[in-house]
């Protein structure tokens, strides 16, 4: 399987204002923006490398921005760091498997990982909500969930296609 990076997103706030830093892979380039109120402060453009190093670029970034610059936004970082906290945490990647490709979007809020499979062409998506403590207890959750509606799906079927068998579509058609 591969596993082709497209976005990580921090987001932060202080006080009544947001921060976010983002790394992009865009043409074989990582993106690396720094936001404060949806005002972009900084830019940098570096090669393409390993995903898991966003993380990394990210934070010499802003490191780099808190070192060089004199003014109210680097103010916050080298003096008031304290007052800033994450708020969530968001990655993109798409997942090619024997040429399936599934586009995953994970947000991570506090303890919470908010999770969503879909095709390229988004016809079939899936969506979900974990608590947990890492993305190997998500996983597993998702095992334990698919594996439970694996064990019931022929009898599940049946009997939502009884509930849902509405005779309003014998009269009534779906918007096109």
């Amino acid at each position: 399987m591969d596993i082709i990076p497209v976005r990580q997103e921090y987001v932060f706030s202080v006080a009544s204002h947001t921060m976010r830093a983002v790394a992009e892979h865009i043409d074989d380039k990582r993106h690396l923006n720094y936001y404060f109120d949806e005002k972009l402060v900084v830019t940098k453009i570096i090669e393409d490398g390993d995903y898991y190093t966003d993380d990394d670029c990210i934070s010499e970034v802003v490191e780099e921005y808190r070192k060089s610059k004199k003014d109210v936004y680097s103010d916050l970082l080298n003096r008031h760091i304290d007052k800033i906290v994450l708020t969530s945490k968001s990655l993109e990647v798409k997942l090619v498997n024997y040429g399936i490709v599934i586009n995953a979007k994970v947000k991570i809020v506090k303890d919470y990982y908010e999770i969503e499979l879909n095709t390229d062409n988004e016809e079939n998506s899936f969506n979900g909500k974990f608590k947990a403590s890492d993305f190997s207890e998500v996983l597993e959750k998702m095992r334990l969930f698919t594996s439970t509606l694996s064990g019931v799906s022929s009898e599940l079927a049946d009997k939502i296609n009884i509930l849902s068998n509405d005779k309003i579509e014998e009269i009534v058609k779906w918007k096109e």
